[in-house]
């Protein structure tokens, strides 16, 4: 049994809850932030501005009255989620939502909003406003809408962080201070002065979405609402045959609201991540996408909030009729399969010459057992005749040009990176095969791979005498901690090889050395085994679990 808070501040209009928690922290007069945590929610901190903060049902058990009642209010008048049921889940889940406040029904709701999280915004003609109208000032939900860049009653820019020092407004798990606070370098909300009108188009999309949070609307399917976005799709022109195109509606989103109003309304926008970013199609009845493109799609396609709303209606008293693309390809006839598979054969062969029968079964199984089946004779004659390449001429011309570059990729004019088989290969024009068909086609390239190729142990040495280097010219503290952080080698093998070497950091940090006089007075080649030493560092395979020594 939880025990009653004795008073919880009312809920101001359109108040966040984070903000209703805020103003209790100063009425109570709680002396520490925790304190009022574990009064609320007889928990430690947490963050509170999620959509649905976890602990929400341990606070409604709190306050004065009925808990499901106070769990149903606290949620409709104080969180994001009558914006959110606009978009998730189908009829029979934002149904049951709406009858159950259970903790089964509120874990269909998503607790935050991928790429958006950390940030509390404010208007401060919103603060003033409401100092004189309520006696205080609060956080509004609709400032907090992912996307919603500006005030829908005043048109201003909407700010999340001190003016004067821009330190952000928000802290995770702690409560908010502002604006009831000044911040810590002075500035406060009551003090300011300016502010900065929005663009128009940023006041359409907060207005567009603060009356989504506030307004009635209709619960309805995934499927249904894909149908109507289709729809009025359609009805824009934005259409490739029978369907919508989605490339076609994308770009027209895109020409509309610009590069700058998407990357501050939707993150996946900003990371350039637009291969899938629209997605019409649902997979079982649920339409993945985040709510901020929901926003987006939804502004862009309606823009009128009622317009909006009829539409849903409308479509709840539709069948729903999902489109389906004809089917326009006509089975391939014995002549075209032919000629489909011995591409495939002659594809295989150019990659791997003096490919065999067993070959083909082992590359392409459909295309070689529809040939042996149907046209055996072609394929046994095919790869009959093809002879391995004479490749003698490219081999020594690849091999000289491996030895010309090789210096290259050992050099130290930067972050010295491990000379690799990858690497050695990359200097050539072609690309060659891998394993034993570069050794038996390109003898003298594997000879030169193995000849160049860099053991772990030399990239480590070079690692470490770069690492040196950039100690002293970033002036810091020359320790084996420091020089393991700056070249990502573990402390383990750096001690091995200074050990082995005798050398000590903070004397080769003080004085001018060579490199390759380091190297050549130790005779280190490039395919160095490592320090015989009991501590030195092993990974992979070359891994050895130690055993304690019985002692007799």
């Amino acid at each position: 049994m939880h025990h009653k808070i004795p008073f919880f501040p009312h809920s101001l209009p359109d108040e966040t809850l984070h903000s209703r928690v805020s103003r209790y922290h100063f009425l109570s007069g709680n002396k520490t932030q925790p304190l009022t945590f574990r009064d609320a929610f007889d928990a430690a901190p947490f963050p509170l501005d999620v959509v649905v903060p976890k602990k929400i049902s341990q606070l409604a058990e709190r306050l004065p009255g009925e808990a499901e009642e106070n769990l149903k209010s606290l949620l409709n008048t104080n969180t994001l989620l009558p914006l959110f049921t606009s978009f998730l889940g189908t009829e029979d889940s934002h149904k049951k939502l709406n009858q159950e406040t259970s903790t089964t029904a509120l874990s269909r709701v998503p607790q935050r909003v991928v790429g958006v999280h950390g940030t509390a915004k404010l208007c401060i003609t919103c603060c003033q406003s409401d100092e004189t109208e309520f006696g205080s000032s609060y956080w509004h939900r609709a400032h907090q809408i992912p996307g919603v860049s500006s005030c829908w009653k005043h048109c201003e820019s909407l700010i999340s962080s001190c003016l004067f020092c821009s330190k952000p407004f928000y802290t995770k798990n702690r409560i908010l201070t502002m604006p009831w606070l000044p911040c810590e370098c002075g500035w406060s909300v009551s003090t300011n002065t300016c502010s900065k009108i929005a663009p128009v188009l940023e006041n359409e999309f907060a207005m567009f979405s603060k009356e989504l949070l506030h307004g009635d609307v209709p619960t309805i399917s995934q499927e249904s609402l894909a149908q109507a976005y289709r729809t009025q799709a359609s009805m824009l022109g934005l259409r490739a045959g029978s369907l919508v195109s989605q490339a076609s509606l994308f770009k027209s989103i895109v020409e509309t609201f610009g590069d700058e109003f998407l990357c501050q309304a939707d993150a996946a926008y900003a990371a350039k991540k637009t291969k899938t970013w629209i997605r019409l199609s649902t997979i079982d009845n649920q339409l993945d996408m985040p709510v901020t493109r929901h926003l987006i799609l939804s502004f862009f396609l309606f823009r009128d909030f009622n317009v909006f709303k009829s539409a849903l209606q409308n479509q709840q008293t539709l069948p729903l009729v999902r489109a389906r693309r004809t089917d326009s390809k006509h089975p391939k006839s014995t002549e075209s399969k032919s000629s489909v598979y011995r591409a495939k054969i002659q594809q295989i062969v150019n990659r791997w010459p003096n490919s065999t029968l067993e070959d083909c079964w082992k590359n392409s199984l459909k295309a070689t057992s529809w040939l042996f089946k149907h046209d055996r004779k072609w394929l046994i004659t095919y790869l009959a005749g093809t002879t391995e390449p004479d490749t003698s001429i490219a081999d020594l011309s690849y091999a000289k040009t491996i030895e010309d570059g090789i210096e290259c990729l050992y050099s130290l004019s930067s972050k010295p990176k491990r000379v690799n088989i990858g690497n050695i290969l990359s200097l050539l024009p072609k690309r060659l095969p891998g394993g034993r068909d570069r050794e038996k086609l390109y003898p003298e390239v594997s000879k030169k791979v193995k000849e160049h190729h860099e053991s772990l142990w030399h990239f480590h040495v070079r690692r470490i005498i770069w690492g040196i280097h950039e100690l002293k010219r970033l002036d810091l503290n020359p320790s084996i901690v420091n020089l393991s952080d700056l070249i990502k080698i573990n402390k383990i093998s750096c001690n091995s090889i200074l050990s082995h070497f005798g050398w000590n950091i903070e004397v080769m940090v003080n004085q001018k050395f060579s490199h390759l006089d380091e190297m050549n007075k130790f005779s280190i080649t490039r395919q160095w085994s490592g320090p015989v030493t009991v501590d030195a560092g092993y990974a992979g395979r070359a891994y050895q679990k130690a055993r304690m020594v019985k002692l007799d």
